[in-house]
């Protein structure tokens, strides 16, 4: 009994010994560094900030500094990039498993609202011993984890708004539109359209903008603009994707008034306005092509009525019947002209637009 308690003590002393031996060797200047890019998206080559964005390729790099003589003899030093699965930390899995001192890992930052958990770790292994495994061997990590969800989501638009709806020709006015996350560095347009929401209004001219690369968002975008007539205006915010969002701001109407102070002295002016309204030679065009657009509706219908009273009292004369069907063709042909035309033009327009 004596032999086996003096047996124990001493190997009691052996392993705290070697504990001791094990936990004097030298560390010094030990550090794992991680950062982490944008790879792909509007914003590749930045450093993601507040919530990730959807879909995008992000790449993980980190790298380990300390001494070559770590890892006792035998032992080499190994990589392995660790996730924890739906941001649970009991659920782990060890990607980008490897030899040395850095290691690179790209992962698919995935829909809106998935968790993004991931961190390093560096640590001695030897392969003639593999008893030794990850988690009891000697390891290094990162000070923190790379700990971001997915929150970007689609660029949806808000609040388009003018500065003033109280300006007059020849003056200066803001138009400004929100953007959720989603919107975070992306191009978008202002397009200015004259006429505001009548039938044949058309854009007089576009503005380009872009969202912040910084911040969390939500996110404003105010741009400057010219008032060009006394023609009533809207604007619409609009987002190139083929579907992409738009955003349409209410009607302003200027007025040909120079700003406010001054005189106070008044004058009577006789003035005789266009009837067409018309300014220049391509409104003069659009002012017809409206008149003769919205005279042949009723035209039409008259015709139609007309035709329809042909073929019922025709009494069996297929001579009046056929008279009938011939008015009803041509006024279909004739208003499917009318429509047509104007499409047409409407669809050079946007192309001129366009090109400019």
């Amino acid at each position: 009994m004596k032999f086996l308690l003096k047996f124990k003590e001493i190997v009691y002393i052996i392993f705290i010994a070697s504990l001791f031996l094990l936990g004097s060797s030298s560390y010094a200047e030990e550090e794992v560094t991680l950062d982490v890019i944008y790879v792909d998206g509007p914003l590749a080559g930045q450093t993601p900030e507040g919530g990730l964005e959807p879909q995008v390729k992000v790449a993980l790099v980190a790298a380990f500094s300390g001494s070559a003589e770590l890892c006792q003899s035998g032992y080499k030093l190994f990589h392995t990039m660790v996730h924890a699965k739906n941001g649970d930390l009991s659920q782990r899995e060890y990607l980008a498993k490897g030899e040395g001192d850095d290691v690179g890992f790209e992962f698919n930052s995935g829909p809106s609202g998935q968790k993004n958990v991931y961190w390093p770790v560096f640590f001695c292994w030897s392969s003639n011993l593999p008893e030794v495994a990850l988690g009891t061997a000697k390891q290094w990590t990162s000070s923190q984890r790379f700990d971001q969800d997915t929150v970007g989501g689609r660029c949806n638009l808000s609040n388009p708004s003018w500065s003033s709806t109280s300006v007059n020709v020849g003056e200066d006015v803001d138009v400004s539109v929100d953007g959720t996350l989603g919107c975070k560095g992306r191009d978008f347009t202002f397009e200015l359209w004259r006429g505001g929401r009548a039938l044949f209004s058309r854009i007089e001219t576009t503005i380009n903008a872009t969202f912040p690369n910084q911040g969390s968002g939500p996110f404003t975008v105010i741009k400057r603009w010219k008032v060009t007539s006394d023609n009533n205006y809207l604007f619409k915010a609009r987002v190139p994707d083929p579907n992409g969002d738009l955003a349409v701001s209410g009607e302003i109407s200027p007025g040909r008034g120079g700003g406010g102070g001054g005189s106070t002295e008044k004058s009577v002016l006789l003035e005789f306005k266009n009837p067409l309204a018309a300014e220049d030679f391509q409104e003069l065009i659009d002012a017809l092509l409206s008149w003769i657009f919205w005279l042949s509706i009723p035209i039409a219908v008259i015709m139609i009525i007309y035709s329809g009273i042909q073929i019922l009292l025709s009494g069996g004369d297929p001579t009046k019947v056929t008279k009938g069907k011939k008015i009803l063709l041509w006024v279909v042909v004739g208003l499917a002209a009318i429509f047509i035309g104007r499409g047409f033009i409407a669809l050079i327009e946007s192309i001129l637009n366009l090109k400019n």
